[in-house]
């Protein structure tokens, strides 16, 4: 321990990666006291004190030393857009729905644990029913099971019938937004989350808008207002420009669907004046590849590879060939948002819980942001630094810089090469506690 009494706690590992797109540092070591990183860079460059530490010179009570000669240590990761309280098995959003709260409430332990488990130190649930996520975060925060740091919305606000009305918190009109708004922070609410556009629920379009622009400007006003961020479902390119014109801080899913024809499915329709719009603005980019087709792309391919295509069933290989061409058509538009120079706005979002989108699988969305044509280490930022700041928390997460909260992810190889390495956790470390190994 230091004088003071704080617990020590010292990495070293081959690389380290400190959440910027700065290049991998050898032979890197980070030192936390009383959870804060109190100093980062090449070991060879450490303080005598943190040196003598790390080679065992000075065994002190209150110490702990880690040494990882083939492991790369990073901020750990966030993830900025989960719904814990959801099962991931399969099941349609009414089955879901069926169950009692309390169902819910476990189905977010479990799911905080395989999340935790998958490096993900900090997350932000996105909508739960009735109060499920405030009891979930009041549970993390008494330390009564294993989770990531859990920032909540609640209740997201949808109109009438609208995606995920199922919630609790339905309102129409520029002034039921504002009085939604105000009681979910009066009910603890960290993020406002809004349904801008249909989505996945029954009886809703994805591609058509939810909301005026009077409607949400005065939602994000009154969240601004109240020191609340405010994140938009957002998959119709109509409900996007009404969401950038209001202000909102986050904008997901991304897939500028324009209106169908009679019985077709909706289709992408890239508008660069809408990316042109969001390059003029401050929005941050949430594009959670996997919930829109790639983790079924991604379970149903390795089941044909592995056993041949007969392996799959009519309707898993329909099933297939929908979400291939749902992912080409995402991959294309976040290749011209990327040509836009957008880059740096991308944040990294699972949306687990909803289908089959798996907990503890954060690192399926970021190997889908490299094959869509990021770099490692912008997709590492998108899931670290420029998290951080999505979720509000950049003072606080998101890099290896002395003074942030020490929390760590330790990983078997070097992601700034390969992005897959990130699956090969070897340890996480929250606030300078080890929490999985």
């Amino acid at each position: 321990m230091t004088p003071e009494g704080r617990p020590v706690l010292v990495v070293r590992a081959a690389r380290l990666l400190d959440g910027s797109e700065t290049p991998p540092l050898d032979d890197g070591m980070v030192v936390a006291e009383g959870g804060r990183i109190a100093w980062v860079g090449p070991a060879a460059a450490a303080p005598e004190t943190y040196r003598r530490l790390a080679e065992g010179a000075d065994a002190t009570p209150g110490v702990q030393v880690a040494s990882y000669p083939n492991g790369t240590v990073l901020p750990g990761l966030i993830d900025t857009h989960t719904h814990f309280s959801l099962p991931a098995d399969g099941r349609r959003y009414g089955e879901v729905m069926s169950d009692p709260d309390g169902m819910h409430i476990l189905n977010g332990v479990r799911n905080a644990r395989l999340h935790l488990q998958g490096g993900v130190t900090t997350a932000r649930d996105l909508g739960a029913r009735n109060r499920v996520a405030f009891d979930l975060r009041a549970g993390q925060q008494r330390g009564l099971f294993p989770a990531p740091r859990l920032l909540v919305a609640g209740r997201s606000i949808a109109c009438t019938g609208g995606h995920f009305w199922f919630c609790g918190e339905e309102a129409d009109g520029p002034e039921a937004v504002r009085r939604s708004v105000r009681r979910l922070v009066h009910e603890g609410a960290d993020v406002i989350k809004v349904m801008t556009t249909g989505g996945g629920t029954a009886g809703t379009l994805p591609e058509h808008a939810s909301y005026t622009t009077v409607e949400l400007q005065s939602l994000v006003d009154e969240a601004h207002d109240l020191g609340c961020l405010v994140v938009a479902h957002c998959r119709g390119s109509e409900g996007m420009e009404r969401a950038v014109t209001a202000g909102v801080d986050v904008m997901e899913h991304l897939q500028f669907l324009v209106p169908r024809a009679a019985g077709q499915s909706p289709q992408a329709g890239f508008d660069q004046r809408l990316a042109d719009r969001l390059g003029d603005s401050d929005v941050l980019l949430s594009p959670t590849i996997q919930a829109l087709g790639y983790n079924v792309v991604h379970r149903l391919g390795a089941r044909r590879d592995a056993e041949g295509p007969e392996a799959l069933t009519g309707a898993e290989q329909q099933e297939m060939a929908e979400a291939e061409a749902r992912v080409e058509a995402h991959f294309d538009i976040l290749g011209r948002l990327l040509d836009a120079g957008l880059a740096s706005r991308f944040i990294a979002g699972s949306d687990s819980g909803p289908g089959t989108v798996y907990f503890g699988n954060l690192q399926l969305d970021l190997e889908a942001m490299v094959l869509a044509g990021f770099g490692p280490l912008q997709t590492i930022a998108a899931a670290t630094s420029v998290a951080a700041r999505a979720v509000g928390l950049d003072h606080e997460i998101g890099r290896l810089e002395p003074g942030l909260a020490a929390d760590l992810l330790i990983v078997d190889g070097d992601p700034s090469t390969d992005i897959a390495a990130l699956r090969q956790v070897q340890a996480v470390y929250q606030s300078g506690q080890p929490v999985y190994s």
